[in-house]
């Protein structure tokens, strides 16, 4: 028996499926696959054996400025709300991240108070590069070896398998530098994990 689909959807994570739903949702027919044998894509939890919840590929938190999407979400999903903030344990000791005044105060016992005070500061560490070709060049160029090495060089091999002088530029400068000692993760006013 031939089964005629209006739209076949290769893939079933975020996007493929909020495409399926939209398009089912005014009469279309469907069809989704996947590789994996589940929906939700990296985003993928699951009830262990125990009544645990799983997050089967790391916690994945979601983040929105627009009303819309959260109540088009909010349909599909229960939210555990939080505020991501994230430590970075260096020798023992925890250190705020993204890097913020604070971090450099605690990292080199410093007391700095204003972004200029950093501004100042970093241009003693960092270490010009004309035109950084790679992330180490890029972080290198903005914050000095010293915070490159201990923030960011390390984290980067376990996390993408690749030395920074191997990861363009663009996967290090979605982590924020911020000038001030605002030490939140994200900027957006929703922030959760479905």
């Amino acid at each position: 028996m031939v089964r005629c689909y209006d739209f076949l959807i290769v893939g079933a994570g975020f996007a493929g499926s909020v495409l399926a739903e939209r398009l089912h949702s005014v009469g279309k027919k469907v069809l989704v696959i996947d590789k994996r044998n589940h929906i939700g894509g990296n985003c993928y939890d699951f009830y262990d054996e125990n009544g645990v919840l799983v997050h089967k590929y790391g916690p994945h938190y979601f983040r929105t400025n627009e009303n819309e999407v959260i109540n088009y979400l909010s349909q599909f999903t229960e939210w555990h709300h939080h505020y991501y903030k994230v430590r970075v344990s260096i020798k023992g000791k925890l250190y705020t991240f993204p890097i913020n005044i604070s971090t450099i105060n605690e990292f080199f016992g410093l007391n700095l108070k204003t972004p200029e005070d950093m501004k100042n500061f970093l241009e003693t560490k960092r270490i010009k590069i004309e035109n950084p070709q790679n992330a180490e060049e890029y972080l290198i160029s903005e914050i000095g070896e010293e915070l490159y090495e201990a923030f960011f060089k390390n984290y980067t091999i376990k996390q993408w398998g690749v030395h920074p002088k191997e990861l363009d530029i663009s996967v290090v400068k979605r982590i924020p530098i911020r000038y001030n000692f605002n030490d939140n993760y994200v900027e957006e006013s929703f922030q959760a994990m479905p």
